[in-house]
């Protein structure tokens, strides 16, 4: 058995044992973070199913199986499959904006390249499933929704705006180009490479 798979079933004992101490009544707040946990298993197991088989060839029946969740649940947080990977890659860079503070960082900074490609490392699967299934603009637009985030721009600014997105077209393509590659340098070489 997998073990993200595995994964997930842990995450749905832990949801059903949590349902049975609390005797099924739930706060707005643990709802909202059993939700949070129903749309990651969701995102996952769409990630799970792509190694498996082409991204077109997959059924929202497999993905709700795979998840363990209703129909009704997908739906009810994704109008359909690449939704869920947009969601799985957002969450995943607010987790890696929470892990290191960029604000401050060059965008072209030594460090701030370094994270990303060890980021990138801990990712690398779902990337190669995300590139094989020709669904990488989806990295590009996750990409540049962490990047406003991080540096917002006044919206009349466009020389900044411009910027940013060049960055962020640069950053795709070395990460497009590197995993796809098998990841051959080190995120330091990488990161050498880019800052030299």
């Amino acid at each position: 058995m997998n073990d993200k798979y595995d994964t997930i079933c842990i995450i749905w004992y832990y949801i059903i044992e949590y349902m049975i101490q609390t005797s099924g009544v739930l706060s707005m707040d643990k709802r909202k973070e059993l939700n949070q946990i129903v749309k990651e298993s969701i995102a996952q197991s769409v990630f799970l199913l792509m190694e498996e088989k082409p991204f077109s060839d997959i059924t929202i029946t497999e993905i709700i199986q795979k998840a363990g969740v209703a129909r009704a649940s997908f739906y009810r947080n994704f109008s359909y499959k690449e939704e869920a990977i947009r969601y799985y890659l957002v969450e995943k860079m607010k987790q890696f904006k929470l892990q290191h503070k960029q604000s401050g960082i060059k965008l072209y900074h030594y460090e701030a390249i370094l994270n990303t490609m060890q980021f990138v490392i801990n990712y690398k699967h779902e990337l190669k499933s995300l590139f094989t299934a020709g669904l990488s603009q989806i990295l590009l637009e996750a990409i540049n929704t962490y990047l406003f985030d991080v540096y917002p721009v006044e919206t009349h600014k466009a020389a900044e705006k411009y910027i940013l997105y060049s960055y962020g077209g640069s950053l795709f393509n070395i990460i497009y180009h590197w995993v796809s590659s098998g990841l051959q340098e080190s995120p330091e070489e990488i990161a050498h490479l880019i800052c030299a």
